[in-house]
């Protein structure tokens, strides 16, 4: 009987993984290749397919993704529990290795296929000829001190905005998703990216199941959207949103998405949604300077007003009404996969947007925008 269903599981899929693995490999060695074929080519198409379909549904796909696993789980719940009530140990243990095996087999050939390949192109850096270097002392407080000033002027540009944190009564007058899509795909369109389709971006429920598992927001490639933790600040939302977009868009390199998620608010002519990308980029720079050095960290710090800080405190406690689950075994798992896609610098990537952003303020692109 477990031949049978060895052989009714169809080893094409072990095929498949190869073949789709080898493909990956190759795109490692010709990214130029993998930007015209797949990343400017297939995967438009499947961009296409997946938003003018399943993008129309008035909710996140991965509800659906969820409860068809359910359905599928009690499906097969009949003959599992069969063979483990018939079989001995080892049957047992070899049919449960094989179903795995398969399982994991179709994960990664659709992974690949509908958005995974995208991690092997081109780097956009490059695409975009931008002078990536590391930032002095001076320089990393140079760009700290401008974006402190820009942060603390949008916020006094936002209507009703006093002394107390922004809530979303600050972002209730904006449509994000669209907002956010528009601002992304004409920064993109203007330095000759395709942006083709519509990819969602989603706001999902329950608050903090995100959080719980240490992201503000994922990307999922067998759903093609883009989901941000409802819990989030207000002030958040908008550059997390296009962060995902980003992913959506074809783009895996965290940094990068970081970098987009900056250049969309800064796309708006709203000061709050500005100021969502200016306090994002100005956390990572104050991050960056803490280290370097922590008296000139402290003395700008120290000059943000009561407003900009009632902001980060109230973002702060919102993560610790979520804390993670599993910190460490997430934050390693994540930074495995990464690593197993390429990113060398693993969950430290995020980071690089201070390079990405810092360069691009110096390029002659930001100067015509």
């Amino acid at each position: 009987m477990l031949s049978k269903i060895y052989q009714s599981k169809e080893y094409k899929w072990l095929y498949y993984a190869l073949v789709a693995t080898l493909v990956r490999v190759f795109f490692g060695y010709y990214p130029e290749v993998c930007e015209q074929v797949y990343s400017r080519g297939i995967f438009l198409l499947v961009r296409v397919s997946i938003d003018y379909t399943l993008g129309y549904l008035p909710f996140a796909t991965v509800y659906w993704l969820v409860l068809f696993a359910a359905v599928w789980l009690l499906l097969r719940g009949g003959q599992v529990i069969w063979i483990w009530s018939s079989y001995m140990w080892g049957q047992r243990f070899r049919y449960a290795a094989w179903e795995i095996t398969v399982f994991l087999c179709r994960v990664w050939v659709l992974f690949l296929l509908m958005w995974g390949y995208n991690y092997a192109r081109v780097p956009l850096e490059t695409q975009l000829n931008l002078d990536l270097q590391p930032l002095g002392r001076e320089r990393l407080m140079e760009e700290a001190t401008w974006v402190q000033k820009q942060a603390l002027e949008s916020r006094r540009q936002i209507p009703f905005a006093d002394t107390f944190a922004l809530s979303a009564a600050h972002y209730a007058d904006f449509d994000i998703e669209p907002m956010m899509r528009g601002y992304l795909a004409d920064a993109l369109n203007e330095w000759g990216f395709p942006t083709w389709g519509a990819v969602r971006g989603r706001f999902v429920q329950p608050d903090g199941i995100l959080l719980r598992f240490s992201s503000s927001g994922v990307y999922l490639p067998w759903t093609g959207e883009g989901h941000v933790d409802n819990a989030l600040h207000p002030s958040r939302k908008p550059f997390v949103l296009a962060h995902e977009l980003g992913h959506g868009f074809g783009f895996g390199d965290e940094a990068v998405c970081n970098f987009l998620g900056y250049v969309a608010c800064l796309k708006s002519t709203h000061p709050a949604i500005r100021y969502s990308g200016y306090l994002m980029y100005w956390q990572y720079l104050m991050s960056e300077l803490r280290q370097i050095d922590p008296e000139n960290y402290k003395a700008l710090r120290a000059e943000i007003g009561r407003g900009m800080a009632n902001d980060l405190q109230a973002i702060y406690d919102i993560y610790e009404l979520y804390p993670p689950l599993i910190p460490k075994i997430q934050a390693a798992a994540y930074n495995a996969y990464l690593k197993s896609q390429g990113v060398k610098e693993g969950v430290q990537s995020y980071n690089r947007m201070v390079l990405l952003v810092a360069a691009w303020h110096k390029s002659e692109i930001f100067y015509q925008r």
